[in-house]
């Protein structure tokens, strides 16, 4: 098992996969082992020299083979636009990152709070799209804003939460939602 130093590291966000199990030659199953091993991880993800997003956490594990490396001991992703500037921040218990579809799935307790939408979005389960730049989850959301608080089953947006879709919405709002199934 090989240690890889800790500090800035550029790489694209991506989804998870389940861990599997692998037969020795005597046939004995034994747990896969991860290529390398991190902790107190601080990632710097950038598109054409822009930061796009800073994750930190407490313990990585990377699998080559998979091309997967799993996030555990609190997950905190903040994000930015175009132009550099932070714009939401995303927690969780843990995550998993695909780099093949470039796509990061965060588990457990996640919340998203947004900088200029004012809102908060909490959920069990929300993936994180790098190349579209778009969170969605189809569980259960809780959806905060200054002046409302919406329950769904589905949810789409930018990362920002400005431009969003809640699906099979319940709840009370003050102000007329255009609901579109």
């Amino acid at each position: 098992m090989k240690r890889i130093a800790t500090g800035i590291v550029i790489f694209l966000l991506c989804s998870c996969s389940q861990k599997q199990n692998n037969t020795s030659s005597e046939g004995a199953v034994t747990a896969e082992q991860p290529d390398q091993e991190s902790w107190g991880v601080f990632l710097v993800l950038s598109r054409e020299g822009i930061k796009t997003a800073e994750v930190r956490t407490g313990h990585t594990r990377t699998f080559s083979a998979r091309n997967v490396s799993e996030l555990s001991d609190s997950v905190v992703a903040d994000f930015y636009n175009e132009r550099g500037l932070h714009t939401s921040r995303l927690t969780a218990l843990e995550a998993a990152i695909d780099d093949n579809k470039q796509i990061m799935l965060a588990r457990k307790n996640v919340v998203v709070v947004s900088d200029s939408a004012n809102a908060t979005l909490k959920t069990s389960e929300l993936s994180y799209d790098e190349q579209q730049e778009k969170i969605y989850t189809d569980k259960f959301i809780t959806f905060i804003t200054r002046t409302d608080t919406i329950y769904g089953y589905g949810f789409e947006s930018d990362r920002s939460l400005n431009h969003y879709i809640i699906k099979n919405i319940s709840g009370s709002v003050s102000r007329i939602i255009n609901k579109k199934q």
